[in-house]
């Protein structure tokens, strides 16, 4: 993969953990073989990662400490335009560069390399699509390699990837691949399903009852399909045909669909609940209804004042005090794991952050340490974690510091932790409540958990029922992402052929001028539509 990616402009993806970083490495030095007097630079989307990889470059790949930069917009201007005309490795991010380049501080005239980190983000305008077009129009000897673990979710993702940062090839592993495949970490994973307590049923009763005279209302005009249960996203487009019937309305016949896009807005709302009830207990679902009723949307200031949902409140905070038993079950894992095994540590992922907090207080009253890892952002009553601050947390983490890490989506990104001599790492997935519409991706949460290759446990984000054919056709889904990126980038490839020696077994393509893409049409999606095909 490094040989290829040496010589024209190639996305690289693989699973997170699996040798990108050393690719990058490979594909440097062979560069700077080549162009002596050149410069590699190395772009990720935030601080950590510049400063990881810059580490990984000295500490493991023997590029000497003089010789390689992390710049951010924390470095002072001068200081970045001195360190990028001494420099042969630079670790930037993006935005810092591209006010950089934008002001005339530095130009990419002798960069004989540039990487993009997390390649998937070079879509629509962020700073990576800017800096590829100027670094082509610079450099003297361009190459780029870009470099991801999920390349998009539908063709016309992986087509804008590919345009945005001029990729001549992809080259694409699975876990499943048999050069892969050895060098993979054991996982396994098990199901654990719980019952909803029954005080539950008191409030979701009601709720499905409110959300089933919504969906109602849209199935009889037409807006929504009568044959199956509608998800979040299918109730989320049906708002633009009805903005659309709403326009082409005149006024005397525009009440209906006014109050079908009341019923609309308002079915997203409570399934919403009724998805935290379910997956996250009582407890985050009061703190829904409470940010309800402080700030309300044009569905919620409506529905707030209906007496059905006022009874639902008051019938809410009379169970407040019920215990939710996916956090029984998953403290007495932990214990069992922390006696059996002093210096295990463990990730635990959850879907929303509201829950994190939960989390932790019941660890902390079974006397189990553990430490939250969010992101940047600030909410309501929950202040996010700086960039220093989660480096720190990481770092606490991988020297044993701390055990348990209880962290939100951000964690799958940037928990890179690596615990040495843990045995078997099987994958804990704890589900309650009952079984999810079809469509709400329980896919993702499969690949989510079997992505977690070190962690102890993993609470999954959602309930969905998924048996082990389920799982067995889901651990595919990488591969499909494969074909579809493939074919995205590839569309009818006439002029596509079979390379060997390293690259047997992958298609590398001579990509057609942008004026020849007519046509192109998206194949092997094994029954994928394009919103489930990533």
């Amino acid at each position: 993969m490094a040989r290829a990616a040496s010589t024209v402009n190639t996305l690289v993806v693989l699973p997170t953990g699996l040798g990108k970083t050393v690719i990058a490495w490979l594909v440097s030095k062979a560069r700077l073989e080549k162009f002596e007097a050149g410069k590699v630079v190395m772009l990720a989307p935030t601080k950590p990662l510049a400063v990881q990889h810059s580490r990984a470059f000295t500490q493991f790949a023997g590029a000497r400490e003089d010789e390689a930069y992390v710049m951010t917009g924390e470095t002072d201007p001068a200081r970045r335009s001195r360190s990028w005309r001494q420099a042969k490795f630079v670790f930037a991010t993006p935005q810092t560069i591209v006010n950089d380049v934008r002001t005339g501080r530095i130009d990419f005239g002798d960069v004989v390399l540039l990487i993009f980190d997390e390649a998937h983000r070079s879509v629509k305008d962020y700073s990576y699509t800017e800096l590829a077009k100027s670094y082509k129009g610079q450099a003297s000897a361009p190459l780029i390699l870009g470099l991801t673990a999920s390349p998009g979710g539908t063709r016309q993702r992986a087509e804008e990837i590919r345009r945005n940062l001029f990729i001549e090839r992809v080259d694409a592993r699975t876990e499943d691949d048999p050069d892969i495949r050895p060098y993979v970490e054991s996982t396994s994973l098990e199901v654990i399903k719980v019952p909803l307590p029954d005080d539950y049923c008191k409030v979701l009763k009601p709720l499905r009852a409110i959300y089933n005279e919504k969906i109602a209302d849209l199935v009889e005009a037409g807006f929504l399909s009568a044959e199956v249960s509608p998800t979040k996203t299918v109730l989320l487009r049906a708002r633009g045909p009805l903005a659309s019937r709403l326009k082409a309305t005149d006024e005397v016949g525009r009440e209906p669909i006014m109050r079908l896009l009341a019923d609309q807005g308002q079915a997203v709302v409570i399934l919403h609940g009724i998805e935290l009830l379910e997956t996250q207990g009582i407890r985050v679902f009061l703190g829904y209804l409470q940010r309800l009723r402080d700030e309300p949307g044009s569905a919620a200031s409506a529905l707030i004042k209906d007496g059905q949902w006022r009874s639902i409140e008051k019938e809410a905070g009379e169970i407040s005090g019920t215990g939710y038993p996916k956090l029984e079950r998953l403290t007495e894992i932990l214990a069992d794991q922390l006696a059996t095994k002093k210096d295990s540590r463990v990730i635990i992922f959850t879907q929303y952050r509201d829950t994190i907090d939960t989390i932790i207080e019941r660890l902390k009253a079974a006397k189990i340490g553990s430490v939250r890892f969010v992101g940047q952002a600030n909410r309501a009553g929950d202040k996010g974690l700086q960039q220093k601050q989660q480096s720190e947390v990481l770092e606490r983490f991988r020297a044993g510091k701390c055990h348990v890490l209880v962290s939100s989506s951000i964690g799958e990104a940037r928990a890179r932790a690596r615990p040495s001599k843990l045995g078997p790492r099987p994958v804990h997935r704890i589900q309650a409540g009952h079984p999810v519409p079809p469509g709400r991706n329980p896919w993702r949460q499969a690949r989510q958990c079997l992505r977690v290759r070190w962690a102890r446990t993993s609470l999954c984000p959602s309930e969905s029922h998924l048996s082990g054919s389920d799982l067995k056709d889901q651990s595919r889904t990488l591969g499909v992402a494969r074909t579809t990126l493939r074919t995205a980038v590839r569309g009818r490839a006439p002029q596509a052929r079979r390379s060997h020696g390293q690259d047997s077994g992958r298609t590398r393509t001579d990509w057609p001028e942008p004026s020849s893409r007519k046509g192109w049409r998206t194949s092997g999606q094994r029954g994928h539509s394009d919103n489930k095909a990533l």
